[in-house]
């Protein structure tokens, strides 16, 4: 049987978008038997991974390379994966959506164009504020793009108005909109600014959950560059740790 190259035959689910939301959908259908296309207008691990969600998000130290090693995972459990290709068309026909993209690798020139036909469409592109329907500046509350602008207290501009969550958040996950939300209700009830408490992000973990999977707490190196602090770099390949081969083994026997 001929195998189909990339962008042939049908998907069950094309995914514009290759960030947390889009490798995790992609790794979860994939284990289940299913086709996928996951479309990426820059890099492996979307702006999350290489650039940050917003521009002071700390990144994972090694973006690149875990970019690189979960591209190559991904083909092997048959994925097919297309970065640097900025969707430009989606049309449906028949029951079957169309997407239709320009891949343009870096350096090159000029773009090539590509086509993924499948079931169903996906976009994990992000999520950004609805800001406008708040109508903020009848309260005199400062906001842009990335949300409503907070200090470490998490007062807005009308300090007696605070934010939390994903609308003030650097890091747009549950677990920190929890964390904002406690230190939000504490500084409301303490009358005192010394027993008020500030946002700590130098210390917040998070998971990217795919398989292997991808995770951080802390300073990224980059960031560490950036702010001329001192550290250690340590990279240990998974072929070196007792619990990946292990697994690696009771999959290969699994499948065997």
């Amino acid at each position: 049987m001929r195998k189909e190259k990339k962008g042939e035959g049908i998907y069950n689910v094309i995914i514009i978008g290759a960030g947390t939301a889009g490798l995790v959908t992609a790794a979860g259908t994939a284990g289940l038997g299913g086709r996928v296309a996951l479309i990426e207008r820059n890099l492996m691990g979307g702006d999350c991974l290489n650039f940050g969600c917003v521009p002071s998000k700390a990144l994972i130290s090694s973006a690149r390379f875990v970019g690189q090693f979960m591209q190559k995972r991904f083909e092997a459990e048959g994925i097919t994966v297309q970065h640097c290709t900025e969707a430009t068309r989606v049309s449906m026909r028949d029951g079957l959506i169309t997407l239709e993209g320009n891949y343009k690798p870096p350096g090159a020139a000029q773009g090539s164009p590509v086509q993924f036909t499948g079931h169903a469409l996906l976009l994990a592109v992000g999520r950004c504020p609805m800001m406008k329907a708040l109508n903020l500046e009848t309260a005199g509350v400062k906001y842009s793009s990335n949300g409503v602008e907070v200090n470490d207290y998490l007062q807005t501009s009308q300090p007696h108005i605070y934010a939390a969550g994903d609308i003030a958040n650097r890091l747009k996950f549950t677990h920190t909109a929890d964390f904002t939300a406690r230190i939000v209700v504490r500084n409301i009830l303490m009358a005192f600014q010394f027993l008020r408490q500030k946002v700590d992000w130098s210390v917040v973990p998070w998971c990217t959950y795919t398989d292997p999977e991808v995770a951080h707490v802390g300073l990224g190196e980059k960031e560490a560059k950036q702010r001329d602090s001192a550290y250690d770099l340590f990279v240990v390949p998974l072929e070196e740790v007792d619990r990946a081969l292990s697994k690696a083994k009771m999959q290969v026997s699994r499948r065997s």
